[in-house]
C-alpha cells in the first residue's frame, strides 16, 4: 500500500498525526511569552518538543529544546532555570564532527528572541518570489512533486518515534547517578572514561528505523558524568553519530572536553 500526499497537506497532516513533534504554524511563537516556564511554553505549543542539551553554567540550569515550524523552520527554545530565555531559528552548524560544548556556545551567545515578524514578512517574500532561501521550502508547495510514504515506511516511521518517547534526553535530569539514568533509558550501549569523566551513550540499532519526518527522527543521547553525578546531557544537533558505533571513541586519537565556562 502507497500513499500520496501532496506537500500543501503535509503540515496538517503532521500536526494530526499522532507523535510527539508536530509542525507549528509561525503564529504559534506570539503565544509563547519570556519567562514561561518548560511546561507552561509546552502547554501553548502542545508539545514538549524535542531535547537538545541540557548543562549547568554556574549555579543554572539550561536546557534546550527544538520546535518545527512551517517549511521545516526549526527554533530553539533556550530554558534557564526552568524559564524561557530565548527562542532562536537553530544555526548551521559548521564543525564536524559535531563539539558540543562549541555548539552549544554557539547558542548560548545568539540573539535573544527570534523576530516573528522577520519570520513572517521572510516567508511572503519567498513566496512572492522576491528571495530565494533554501531553508523555506519549494516556492510553491502546490506545485511541488507528491511524496509517496508507503505503509513499510510508515510503520518504520512509528517505530522511530517509539525509539523517540523511549531516548528521551529530557528523560535525565543533572544530577542524576548512572544507576538512576540507567533506570530511565537502559544500560548504556557505549561507555568510557576520559580526563576524570565519564561519557556514556544510550539507544539502539533498529533497522526498522528510518528518518522519515525530520521531527520524529531518533537520536541517541550522550551523557557525561562527572564525580559520579549527570552533567551534561546532549542529543539531537548536538550529539556525534560516530559515538553509535563500538569502539569509536580513542582517547589518545579523540579529545574530549566537556568542562569549559561558556558565558550564557
Amino acid at each position: 500500500m502507497t500513499l500520496v500526499i501532496r506537500p500543501l497537506a503535509i503540515l496538517s497532516l503532521l500536526t494530526l498525526t499522532a507523535g510527539c513533534h508536530p509542525t507549528y504554524q509561525f503564529s504559534t511563537l506570539r503565544q509563547v511569552q519570556p519567562d514561561m516556564s518548560r511546561a507552561e511554553t509546552a502547554r501553548v505549543l502542545r508539545g514538549d518538543g524535542r531535547h537538545q542539551f541540557t548543562t549547568s553554567r554556574g549555579a543554572d540550569e539550561i536546557t534546550c529544546a527544538s520546535y518545527i515550524f512551517e517549511h521545516q523552520y526549526k527554533v530553539y527554545f533556550v530554558f534557564r532555570n526552568d524559564r524561557l530565555a530565548k527562542t532562536i531559528r537553530a544555526p548551521w552548524f559548521t564543525t564536524d564532527p559535531p563539539d558540543p560544548p562549541a555548539r552549544v556556545q554557539l547558542v548560548l551567545a545568539s540573539a535573544e528572541h527570534i523576530s516573528v515578524d522577520a519570520m513572517e514578512a521572510k516567508h511572503r517574500e519567498y513566496q512572492l518570489g522576491e528571495r530565494a532561501d533554501p531553508a523555506m521550502g519549494p516556492a510553491s508547495l502546490s506545485d511541488a512533486p507528491p511524496i509517496l510514504i508507503s505503509a513499510p515506511i510508515q510503520q518504520d516511521d512509528r517505530a522511530d518515534r517509539a525509539l523517540a518517547r523511549r531516548y528521551d534526553g529530557f528523560r535525565v535530569d543533572l544530577e542524576m547517578t548512572e544507576e538512576q539514568v540507567a533506570a530511565e533509558l537502559g544500560a548504556p550501549r557505549r561507555r568510557w572514561i576520559t580526563g576524570g569523566e565519564t561519557i556514556a551513550v544510550y539507544g539502539e540499532d533498529d533497522p526498522r528505523v528510518r528518518d522519515v519526518l525530520a521531527e520524529h527522527r531518533f537520536s541517541w543521547v550522550m551523557v557525561v558524568f562527572r564525580d559520579g553525578a549527570a552533567t551534561d546531557v546532549y542529543s539531537d544537533d548536538f550529539f556525534d553519530p560516530l559515538y553509535r558505533l563500538p569502539d569509536a571513541v580513542d582517547a589518545e586519537d579523540r579529545t574530549l572536553s566537556f568542562s569549559s565556562e561558556l558565558p550564557f
